[in-house]
């Protein structure tokens, strides 16, 4: 893919997840020995330009943090705006 078309796709994504609602990330106060970051109470994970939000750390948040660490965001559950809970996450989950 030429970088041009990343860009483009990039811009499109950003401006979608600007619809969903803004992130403000949190600091993590515990993190695991290979530095992810683990919820408190009231905190779910998010990506800068993800449609859903991982309320637990699901299959998904351990490829996710795997691949691109700083992608990986904290926040607080009332900041999850119009996003979705993750398919996998939810009770009854994949």
């Amino acid at each position: 893919m030429h970088a041009a078309q990343l860009k483009a796709r990039r811009r499109a994504a950003a401006a979608a997840a600007r619809d969903l609602g803004r992130l403000r990330p949190v600091l993590p106060s515990r993190r695991t020995p290979d530095g992810m970051p683990l919820l408190e109470v009231g905190q779910v994970y998010a990506t800068p330009f993800g449609e859903v939000f991982h309320p637990v750390p699901c299959e998904v948040v351990g490829q996710l943090w795997d691949a691109e660490p700083f992608g990986l965001l904290v926040i607080e559950r009332e900041q999850i705006g119009r996003r979705t809970c993750c398919p996998v996450c939810a009770p009854g989950g994949e």
